[in-house]
């Protein structure tokens, strides 16, 4: 009843498929369903990461979404441009729910779907990985991340409660990523980390 279209960036516009929408211009209107996974894409957390993916994300670019729940992340960069995503999830319920969005999206082609903890069934390297966790999660996951990516790949992450982003940047620095990017929205931030050459 209240979910409602939404533009979450200059492009991505979130809407259910029960509900009408005509786009504008460049927008590009992805639509989700809830299901019984975590998150309509609507959360700040969640806002913030495609935002960052709209402006970071070239087109060609190899995607790893970590934690997917709805696939909202992964399915977002591949109407973004990327050539190829991978989305993991230790939840079985997200794999599945992430699947139907990707398909619902027209970009289950392009999407690979992970049933595992964080990256441990995850290969190969990728121009941006992306995680909507927690502050803990996120800072576990900057010690391995970096094998992750390709030299200059971007880590985006968010889930991180204002309180803990200092303790964000600080892991993320320990482990060699250069910040380059911190925004806040609400009581919630994201941050966009970049791997050494």
């Amino acid at each position: 009843k209240y979910y409602k279209p939404l533009k979450v960036s200059d492009r991505i516009v979130i809407k259910p498929s029960w509900e009408q929408y005509n786009s504008r211009d460049d927008e590009i209107v992805l639509e989700m369903d809830p299901g019984m996974a975590f998150g309509t894409g609507t959360h700040e957390t969640t806002t913030l990461c495609i935002d960052a993916l709209d402006r970071y994300l070239k087109s060609g670019a190899k995607v790893v979404d970590i934690g997917c729940g709805t696939g909202v992340l992964a399915v977002s960069s591949l109407l973004l441009g990327a050539e190829k995503a991978t989305a993991v999830d230790l939840d079985s319920n997200a794999v599945q729910i992430t699947k139907e969005n990707a398909k619902r999206n027209r970009v289950d082609h392009r999407l690979e779907v992970i049933h595992g903890n964080q990256l441990d069934q995850v290969h190969g390297q990728f121009d941006i990985a992306v995680a909507n966790i927690i502050a803990d999660v996120i800072i576990d996951l900057t010690k391995s991340i970096g094998s992750f990516l390709k030299p200059k790949g971007l880590f985006i992450a968010s889930g991180i409660i204002l309180d803990r982003l200092q303790d964000v940047i600080d892991g993320a620095e320990a482990a060699g990523l250069e910040l380059i990017e911190k925004k806040t929205k609400g009581e919630w931030a994201v941050v966009v980390c970049k791997a050494n050459a």
